[in-house]
């Protein structure tokens, strides 16, 4: 089985994530606002800005994997065992997002993603 080539810092691909550097809001309906600051290939901090996450602050190890030009797949896992994963269009500015819970609880999201700064 071949390996899956994630994003690296150092490689000539992860100069292609464009959000290394920057800030992306996703709303993601209900009370489900979140910032996330990109700081490499392998690392960002999230952000709640509402509802019941307002006031979380995070950062994570990431994993991202280019779908195609503008499209990428982002993976987390945060300290409560929640685990993420985002398909990131950047050209379109949407994100969709499968979330599990703790106790397996999942959540199928969707919403604007766009950049903040």
């Amino acid at each position: 089985m071949p390996d899956i080539n994630f994003l690296k810092i150092g490689t000539p691909e992860a100069d292609s994530f464009p959000a290394v550097g920057h800030t992306y809001e996703a709303d993601l309906g209900g009370d489900i606002l979140v910032q996330f600051e990109y700081h490499s290939v392998n690392s960002m901090t999230i952000y709640g800005l509402k509802g019941e996450h307002k006031g979380f602050t995070q950062t994570v190890e990431i994993s991202v994997m280019p779908i195609r030009p503008g499209i990428f797949m982002v993976g987390w896992q945060e300290e409560n065992q929640t685990t993420v994963t985002h398909i990131e269009d950047f050209e379109k500015g949407i994100v969709y997002t499968n979330i599990t819970l703790p106790g397996n609880k999942s959540l199928r999201l969707q919403g604007p993603f766009k950049p903040v700064k």
